[in-house]
């Protein structure tokens, strides 16, 4: 047991002797260095005697912490216990770098593409077809001169009618034979039946002459003869009254019949009238519609044309808009890379510690001791960002 301990024991400090090698040998080199040369190298050994004699010359040693913000360690271009030069490269946050610098470029393409992209203009809509307007008013005089012949027509045929109509209620002169002849018939009958008794009387008398008798039977002969004669003159002069009363009849009939193509044209005439006032009352009410009509279109146009001329503001104002959210994201991405610098070591010497100190979303901060020699000629090198120095 005491041995496994003496042998870690000694290899820990083999270790640490190994690791402090390096400065020691940087140490004796820089001291060697500080010496006076001279070409003599008994005057090396010798001071003049009215000369002091002059300390040698040590070198002190600093710590300098330098804080890194990177977004991933592979960043970090050194590692702990590495010598590095002046103003060389320590931490570059290329990955980052680079697509920044590719953002940049889209958004300058884009900027480009949005200023020369020309602006369509919206296509006016088409005007509203005017209206043809109404053909000048019918003054209707020919239907009114046809309604008015007609009327006349009429009522010219109903007074004729009227006074036809009127002689049927006065006796005609046929009618009046007729009852002459009627009378005459009469008469003669009578004659013959009161001779028929006067006879049938003298029949009866024995000692009336033949020839009396022969006599009335002669005059009874005469006057069936004469009843005869006017029965058939009776019969003659009714049927002249009932041509007479036919022919009236007849008149009556073709006054009737006229009267009737009488009014059947005045209905023509007023229909015809009535439908040449129907059509222009179409043809106004027709107008009126497509009055209306071509209202609604002139404002649906108008309508049209404001919203057309509100989407091209819109689309203007939506394109100036893009293009200074792209202006503002250009700046800002030209910010961030104008941060985004590499960190050089502005002394020579060794990296001592890389700890990472804290952890920002996707940004690690590093913590970088370096270890140099105090140099009293400082090697020009870029600003750090952040560090203290320490003495060791």
């Amino acid at each position: 047991m005491k041995k496994s301990l003496f042998v870690t024991g000694l290899s820990y400090l083999t270790v640490v002797a190994w690791g402090c090698l390096p400065m020691l040998s940087n140490r004796m080199s820089m001291a060697i260095a500080s010496l006076p040369v001279s070409a003599d190298p008994i005057a090396q050994t010798s001071t003049p005697a009215n000369q002091k004699k002059q300390p040698l010359r040590t070198q002190q040693t600093k710590r300098l912490k330098i804080e890194i913000d990177v977004t991933s360690p592979g960043d970090l271009l050194v590692k702990e216990g590495q010598t590095v030069t002046a103003n060389q490269l320590i931490a570059d946050r290329k990955s980052e770098r680079v697509a920044l610098s590719t953002q940049l470029q889209e958004i300058k393409l884009s900027l480009e593409r949005l200023k020369l992209a020309p602006s369509v203009s919206q296509v006016p809509p088409l005007g509203v077809k005017a209206v043809s307007g109404l053909p000048p008013k019918v003054s209707h005089i020919e239907e009114q001169t046809q309604i008015t012949a007609a009327t006349a027509k009429v009522r010219d045929l109903e007074r004729k009618y009227v006074l036809l109509e009127s002689k049927t209620k006065i006796t005609l002169p046929e009618t009046q034979k007729v009852r002459g002849s009627r009378i005459a018939v009469e008469q003669a009958s009578s004659k013959i039946a009161r001779h028929q008794q006067k006879i049938d009387a003298l029949k009866k008398l024995e000692d009336m002459d033949e020839a009396v008798k022969e006599h009335e039977q002669v005059k009874l002969r005469e006057l069936n003869k004469s009843l005869t004669e006017t029965q058939n003159k009776l019969e003659q002069d009714i049927a002249t009254e009932g041509i007479a009363k036919a022919t009236h009849l007849s008149h009556l009939a073709d006054a009737k019949f006229e009267i009737t193509g009488a009014q059947r044209e005045l209905e023509l005439a007023r229909a015809k009238l009535a439908t040449s006032l129907e059509k222009r009352r179409q043809l106004e009410f027709d107008y009126r519609i497509k009055e209306a009509e071509q209202g609604q279109q002139v404002q649906r146009l108008e309508l049209e044309r404001v919203r057309m001329m509100e989407v091209g503001k819109l689309a203007a104002h939506d394109r100036e808009y893009q293009i200074a959210q792209l202006i503002l994201k250009k700046g800002q991405v030209q910010k961030q890379l104008e941060t985004i610098g590499v960190v050089r070591t502005p002394h020579q010497g060794t990296i001592r510690r890389l700890k990472l100190v804290s952890q920002h979303s996707n940004v690690l901060r590093y913590e970088v001791v370096l270890v140099y020699n105090v140099n009293p000629t400082p090697t020009p090198s870029s600003k750090p960002p952040q560090w203290k120095e320490e003495k060791s």
